[in-house]
């Protein structure tokens, strides 16, 4: 990922952790092979929600530039939009820039 995505998703960390549901995004990522089986249990593996979102942003971080699209994309299909719109507008600000 880059390190401006890596940036913004460190500066709405708080605001990601406690507002998202990561179950059906996770499934949604590794169906669109961002994230592995692997990943996917480990942080199932967590049984705290905002551990399990802690440790899925994380991994996003260690991945190619194009999860920070697919995030925002498996948070508007799961409906969490309130989520995604956050990360949109730092979407639309980074291209833009």
């Amino acid at each position: 990922m880059s390190a401006k995505h890596k940036e913004q998703l460190a500066a709405y960390r708080d605001k990601l952790v406690a507002n998202m549901y990561p179950d059906d995004v996770l499934n949604r990522l590794q169906s669109r092979k961002v994230l592995n089986a692997r990943d996917v249990s480990r942080i199932r593996d967590k049984t705290q929600i905002d551990g399990q979102v802690e440790l899925l942003l994380d991994t996003l971080m260690r991945k190619p530039d194009r999860a920070f699209a697919e995030l925002i994309g498996a948070l508007v299909e799961t409906d969490q939009k309130h989520v995604a719109k956050l990360l949109e507008g730092l979407l639309s600000f980074l291209t833009n820039f």
